[in-house]
């Protein structure tokens, strides 16, 4: 599981931030929201521009420069209003009682000047420009005619089969490849183990899931594909047929509403409705598989109530998953659904950049108001605007 990253020089990150998913203090929802020691989820609030969405793009970018094509940082993901040249992004993670440390550092033409992976604090992985070694089985082995200079190390070793003996490197990489990216408000959805996250192409069997998970909580949903256009047909008031066109170059997603007679293709569906079915497929992998979701928007178009009842289905269901998301829903706010240590604010400064800072560093106490109190200014992070 992720438990820390630290950020240098990455977008709006322009001092080194660190950003901690290690459980403090709390025993209020243990059982629950953590494991191993670490957090399952991690709830980032701010004001707009603010720098929340960078700070789930710091952990997505890892994942897309180890399991996509063609992916290269250039100037536009440095922070343009730093002077320093050198972008600097470290990564740890937690499995059983081991710990992984992996850091990079890369220049703004996406070129990578250093690379290390340390397992229990032994080095395993060390780059440094165009010279690579690799330190297995008390052998140090050395790969410099397999160094590209934009293309991690890391990645070539993984899908070269060069870390077969390390079980814990296998374990960490597979946790990231399970993972899925979701973006709430263009529906973006990027599952990195080619598992098929989107509705159109899901197979029969995911579509029955999404029903059962429907049916179980009384959703009042039943989602439904055809495959081919077609024209769509109601009775509308007095008995008059009414008809829609579907156009589409791809399968129609259709919602049949358990108290509705008509069953609507999913883009005449609210805002909500339609986040909550491109939601759902990642959604349930990440319940019932090991890896991240990462939600960018999570509230876009969701009522308070399902929100709460979405952070807390994953939370009592999944094992050792999590689930890091941006959210405006001050509802959340709530100390029996979140910890004060997973709730994050993140503030953005013209000198200092996007800093990072958890509801448990000022120590409320696990009873108290947290939406309150972060309403308040208590935590940082509330827009202060002037009417005058």
């Amino acid at each position: 599981m992720l438990t820390k990253i630290v950020l240098k020089n990455f977008r709006s990150f322009k001092e080194k931030t660190e950003f901690d998913l290690t459980e403090s203090k709390y025993q209020k929802l243990k059982d629950t929201n953590t494991f191993n020691g670490v957090l399952k989820g991690a709830l980032l609030v701010g004001t707009n521009a603010s720098g929340k969405s960078n700070l789930i793009l710091s952990i997505k970018v890892l994942m897309d420069l180890l399991f996509l094509d063609n992916i290269k940082l250039g100037a536009l993901d440095f922070c343009l209003f730093g002077s320093n040249r050198i972008m600097t992004l470290e990564y740890q993670f937690k499995f059983d009682s081991d710990i992984l440390n992996y850091k990079i550092e890369l220049d703004p033409k996406g070129v990578f000047s250093f690379e290390e992976l340390k397992l229990n604090d032994k080095i395993i992985l060390d780059r440094k420009g165009n010279t690579a070694r690799i330190f297995t089985n008390n052998k140090e082995e050395s790969f410099d005619d397999k160094v590209v200079p934009n293309i991690l190390f890391l990645k070539r070793a993984y899908f070269s089969s060069l870390f077969s003996n390390e079980p814990v490197v296998i374990k960490m990489l597979n946790y990231l490849q399970n993972s899925v990216y979701f973006n709430a408000y263009d529906k973006k959805v990027i599952s990195y183990n080619n598992e098929s996250m989107i509705l159109e192409s899901l197979p029969e069997s995911k579509l029955e899931e999404i029903n059962s998970f429907f049916n179980s909580f009384n959703l009042g949903f039943r989602v439904s594909r055809q495959s081919k256009q077609e024209i769509y047909s109601f009775e509308g008031e007095n008995g008059k047929q009414m008809k829609i066109m579907a156009e589409a170059d791809k399968p129609i997603i259709y919602l049949k509403r358990k108290d509705v007679q008509m069953t609507l293709p999913l883009e005449f569906e609210s805002l909500g409705n339609k986040t909550l079915l491109h939601l759902v497929p990642c959604f349930l992998s990440a319940c019932f598989n090991s890896g991240i979701l990462l939600i960018d928007e999570f509230s876009s178009g969701f009522h308070n109530v399902l929100e709460e009842f979405l952070i807390s289905y994953f939370m009592k269901t999944s094992k050792n998953s999590q689930i890091i998301f941006t959210s405006h829903s001050t509802n959340l706010l709530d100390t029996n659904l979140l910890r004060p240590d997973q709730i994050f604010t993140v503030d953005f400064s013209s000198t200092v950049g996007s800093t990072i800072d958890k509801f448990s560093s000022e120590n409320p106490r696990e009873s108290q108001n947290l939406e309150k109190m972060y309403l308040s200014g208590k935590f940082g992070g509330v827009p202060n605007y002037d009417e005058d």
